[in-house]
């Protein structure tokens, strides 16, 4: 995929909808920034008295602001070094001193919208542990939590509109970025230096003071839900309008109350102190004002009160993304009802004898033990192997016509972890376990790229006609993340995953454009196409969600975890090289079949005859090709020219894993997708109290208003008279609205007797207006 691509999406998709979920799953803590700015942050979520966003809130987040730059809040344990050496900026002087003095910083990975320029950017190092430092140098700012946040890859720069990269230290620009574990340790010297350089503290200590008369939880006793809430409206007191803070501070702390949550008397208390302390002595009665918006809150929340779960009946301790979700509610989806969570990874599940696999022959005894030297899942380290060994061999040979026409032996894996459980290494150990010739690879681009990657347009040239050129048969694709599948998929009128499943049979990639230099004539069973994908279980819906399409049942699914990983790795053995390029028989345009087994040719027949009868699952439709095809591989691998029963037997074992490895993901996604949709409930609840709220708050206001006109005359007028001027449908608001006006001071009220019966009159104070 080119860098034109990787913008092109970024502009179609926004940087925060593209990325959030990628910087979160790294161990990084995005919040959206506005879309071409580095300010003003998400409040909230910086800071020492921020916090980190969960999920859940990163879900809220891409429904809300998914055009926004990205912003970052390191961990403990990480720092950002920020070099300004641009506009009279003296950053990279001062960097030179202090390596001169404290020795170099090792080679990292560095953000940067500046791509001209090889010293200013943001160079991320890892902590030996978590402690506060300097925040600023001569041209250099020091990004820690307490202290500031960064901008983002691929986020657009304001003044220049340019984009933030990633520079990793092997000098090559990306938008991906490492994971946090992945960072090289601030060196000890430089630790020391940005630890104990006193006279540099006294910002960071006044910070931390000023941030130090947040609250905290009063003896333990308050829900985390209540302690999250008067922490958010203290801090909001400094962020805009003070009054409108404390009201919705007051509104949120009364629906707790009402609910049931523990400590919301002493939460109270700490929002009314800091709002009187925040007033100052710019308004009087600061605290007639507090006291009269948390009788407003308590009102509504008790009108409201049916529609909201009591504390009795959560789960408590649970994260913000499932708070006020009934236990009863999440139990049946696989949710912890101690703890909220849900696993973001499927249970690696080996099925019975398994790996008795890899017992079956020298060859694959060494990829095994290859696998843990490099501390790498055997199947996942398989997976790979199976792909190159497919993408070893020319297209013309393909799998017989057992059902419709011939079969590529095209091969898609899915290498299935979560983040940092080693989908690379597997990769990495594959490649390497053994020598399989050169083999070409590439990320993946569009669906029109791919014919493009093996065939190119020659214009006429000395007597030689213009046309098409093939030159190249065999490629491997990769996809590191399944979001980067994901996102070209969701580009506008994009083919992306339908030309992948004709890619996998094997079939016609040609275009029908009427533009000769765009129809690409790449033909059936003339190119030999690999794909490995890594696959985050929680973000496998990508390749899920497309099952009506077939994407998923084309997949080999192979876990990175290995639950038999030896304590101490194995010495690595000596790369495999005997393996040889088999010598098929020549081709001239035809096609060589490989052979089958009777055994394998009995289960293809059986499984379409069930496939007819609508016995077959829809995510198991392609899986005895799936499983032919890893036959064949396994064949080719041994030297075979034919898939054997003994291969086929092997490839049965690996079939079993799939099946089970993406069972397991299946379930985690609907497990997660089961949450998403309670909190979307929940958040569509809320939404209508709040619009419910409005609603009945802009109501009392008009018929205020329409009273307080009715005795603009300075007449009094007997209550019963006055309600008869209001609809029907508002005179069950009489008596609030009439207590309103006399509360602020703007009526008067006088108490009747009519013939026996006693009321009230109204009129206007200080007469007619």
């Amino acid at each position: 995929m080119s860098i034109l691509d990787d913008i092109d999406d970024l502009l179609d998709l926004g940087p925060f909808e593209s990325h959030a979920r990628l910087y979160m799953d790294r161990g990084w803590h995005p919040f959206p920034l506005p879309f071409k700015c580095k300010k003003p942050p998400a409040v909230g979520f910086t800071g020492d008295a921020g916090v980190d966003a969960d999920a859940a809130q990163i879900d809220v987040w891409l429904r809300t602001k998914r055009r926004s730059n990205i912003g970052l809040r390191v961990g403990s344990l990480c720092v950002g070094i920020d070099v300004d050496n641009y506009d009279g900026k003296k950053g990279g002087a001062t960097l030179a001193d202090l390596e001169a003095e404290l020795g170099p910083l090792p080679a990292t990975w560095i953000t940067t919208s500046r791509r001209d320029d090889d010293v200013s950017g943001i160079r991320y190092f890892r902590l030996p542990e978590a402690r506060k430092l300097i925040t600023e140098l001569n041209g250099i700012e020091i990004v820690q939590r307490h202290h500031r946040y960064a901008c983002a890859p691929p986020s657009l720069y304001p003044e220049t509109l340019h984009l933030y990269w990633w520079l990793g230290p092997d000098g090559t620009w990306s938008m991906v970025p490492p994971h946090v574990d992945d960072l090289p340790m601030l060196p000890d010297a430089w630790f020391e230096f940005l630890t104990n350089n006193e006279a540099a503290q006294s910002e960071t200590r006044a910070k931390a003071k000023k941030a130090a008369r947040i609250p905290g939880p009063i003896n333990g006793n308050r829900s985390q839900a209540v302690d999250d809430a008067v922490r958010y409206a203290i801090a909001e007191l400094d962020n805009g309008s003070r009054h409108g803070a404390m009201v919705a501070g007051a509104m949120a702390l009364a629906r707790l109350e009402e609910s049931g949550h523990p400590g919301t008397d002493g939460a109270i208390v700490d929002l009314r102190t800091e709002f009187i302390k925040a007033i100052g002595d710019d308004r009087k009665y600061a605290d007639q004002e507090f006291d009269k918006a948390i009788r407003s809150a308590r009102h509504k929340a008790a009108t409201t009160a049916a529609t909201r779960p009591r504390w009795e009946d959560l789960p408590h301790g649970h994260p913000p993304d499932v708070t006020d979700v009934a236990a009863s509610t999440l139990a049946p989806h696989g949710i912890n009802p101690e703890t909220g969570e849900v696993s973001t990874e499927p249970p690696t599940t080996i099925p019975a004898g398994a790996y008795d696999l890899f017992d079956a022959s020298e060859l694959l005894r060494h990829i095994e033990r290859f696998a843990r030297a490099r501390r790498a899942s055997p199947w996942a380290t398989l997976g790979a192997v199976l792909v190159r060994t497919a993408c070893a061999v020319e297209p013309f040979v393909v799998l017989p016509p057992l059902v419709g026409g011939d079969a590529s032996l095209n091969i898609f894996v899915a290498l299935v972890g979560p983040s940092g459980s080693g989908k690379g290494a597997a990769e990495a150990a594959g490649r390497d376990a053994i020598d399989l010739g050169q083999l070409q690879e590439e990320g993946v681009g569009s669906g029109e790229g791919i014919g493009h990657a093996y065939m190119r347009f020659m214009p006429a040239k000395e007597g030689a006609p213009a046309g098409w050129d093939q030159y190249r048969t065999r490629l491997l694709l990769r996809a590191p993340e399944v979001d980067t599948l994901g996102a070209l998929a969701k580009r506008s009128s994009s083919t992306l995953l339908p030309k992948l499943r004709d890619a996998y049979i094997g079939d016609d990639l040609s275009f029908a454009y009427a533009d000769a230099t765009k129809k690409v004539p790449l033909r059936a069973h003339t190119y030999r196409l690999g794909l490995i994908v890594g696959v985050q279980p929680e973000r496998a819906g990508t390749l899920l969600d497309d099952s009506d399409g077939g994407t998923p049942q084309r997949f080999l699914w192979l876990p990175t975890r290995d639950p038999d990983v030896p304590d101490t790795a194995p010495p690595e053995p000596p790369r495999w090289t005997a393996w040889k390029t088999q010598a098929w028989p020549a081709s001239t345009g035809g096609r060589v079949r490989l052979d089958v087994c009777p055994e394998a040719r009995a289960a293809v027949e059986a499984a379409t005859l069930a496939r007819h009868r609508g016995q077959v699952a829809a995510l198991d439709g392609h899986a005895l090709l799936a499983r032919l095809k890893s036959a064949a591989a396994l064949a080719i691998l041994h030297g075979e020219t034919e898939v054997s029963s003994n291969a086929w037997e092997m490839s049965g074992h690996v079939q079993a894993v799939s099946d089970a490895c993406r069972s397991a993901v299946t379930a985690t996604s609907r497990s997660r997708q089961r949450v998403a949709n309670l909190v979307r409930a929940e958040a569509e609840a809320e939404r209508k109290i709040i619009t419910g709220d409005r609603e009945a708050l802009a109501r009392r206001r008009r018929i205020v208003a329409h009273l307080e006109g009715k005795l603009a005359g300075g007449d009094w007028l007997a209550s019963s008279a006055l309600r008869k001027t209001l609809r029907s449908e508002d005179r069950d608001d009489f008596d609030s609205a009439i207590e309103a006006l006399i509360e602020t001071s703007r009526i008067e009220v006088e108490a009747t007797d009519t013939r026996g019966q006693s009321g009230r009159r109204f009129r206007r104070l200080g007469g007619p207006t």
